[in-house]
């Protein structure tokens, strides 16, 4: 089945607001492919869907009142590009940064690759401020 842009521009959201800010793991797993490759995983993670998960679980986890603002998404094919800022306060160590209670902001371009409504693949330049 063939999903046009705005599904895929749909389910990129969903992943964003349910997987990434709300760690839901029944959702990332419907929407990423057990076959799913992270080209830009943070340093010390695997680039599979498993890691994902552990990235999700254990490292957004230590962002406390995590949000997230899409700026612009745009696709194309089966290719959605989202220009993102996910903001909170820090309570643990995150993507090098170390001060406990400090704001947190990271500013994010993501590239997915969908198949069949799926994650496949994803590419991202973040910029942790």
């Amino acid at each position: 089945m063939q999903n046009t842009i705005e599904q895929n521009k749909a389910i990129v959201r969903r992943f964003n607001e349910e997987c990434l800010v709300k760690a839901n793991m029944e959702a990332l797993d419907e929407i990423v492919d057990p076959r799913f490759i992270n080209h830009t995983a943070p340093a010390g993670f695997a680039n599979d869907k498993n890691s994902l998960k552990t990235f999700i679980l254990e490292g957004l986890s230590n962002i406390d009142q995590l949000s997230l603002e899409i700026h612009e998404m745009i696709g194309e094919g089966n290719k959605v590009v989202t220009h993102k800022t996910f903001t909170g306060i820090l309570r643990g160590p995150f993507m090098g940064k170390t001060t406990i209670g400090a704001p947190f902001k990271m500013r994010i371009i993501d590239i997915i690759e969908l198949e069949n409504g799926r994650y496949m693949h994803h590419h991202s330049i973040r910029e942790v401020q």
